[in-house]
């Protein structure tokens, strides 16, 4: 099942998940278990899981130790892994995240709204000062008068 430079440095244990992409317990030459992840030539997403790997850190600051082959399957060798359910949820969990994207800048013209906006602007107090009093409303002509309305009352001194 294996070629000799593959079965040289690793013996595989324990088959922990079958499907796609079947994981082992394996124990290396060096006497570390790890985990060997071989997956499926023939399987569409297999380039995508390998460039997702690539992507990720080698040991010793990452879990992925090695990219190989065997039996012309493509192995992916990690260090242990700890809650191991699957590898596609397991790569998942490990993906680098893409950097936010910054926020533009609002434009001059956006910058001049939200100046207007802003407390202390025309129509709106500035802070620690009364509210000017609303303009008097005003009053319904009768359709019968023909007589103006009588002037509304100066609003009150502040």
């Amino acid at each position: 099942m294996t070629e000799p430079t593959f079965s040289s440095r690793f013996q595989l244990l324990d088959r922990i998940a079958d499907g796609p992409i079947e994981s082992y317990q394996a124990l290396a030459s060096t006497g570390v278990v790890v985990m060997a992840h071989f997956l499926s030539p023939g399987d569409p997403a297999t380039a995508r899981v390998l460039e997702q790997v690539r992507e990720l850190p080698r040991a010793p600051e990452g879990k992925i130790m090695e990219i190989t082959a065997s039996d012309g399957r493509p192995v992916v060798v990690t260090r242990f892994i700890l809650d191991f359910e699957s590898f596609p949820a397991w790569l998942e969990g490990e993906a680098p995240t893409p950097p936010a994207a910054e926020e533009d800048a609002p434009g001059e013209f956006t910058q001049m709204f939200r100046a207007l906006d802003a407390p202390g602007s025309a129509g709106e107090p500035a802070a620690g000062e009364p509210a000017a009093d609303p303009p008097a409303a005003p009053t319904p002509r009768s359709a019968e008068s023909s007589e103006p309305s009588p002037p509304a009352a100066p609003p009150p001194p502040s």
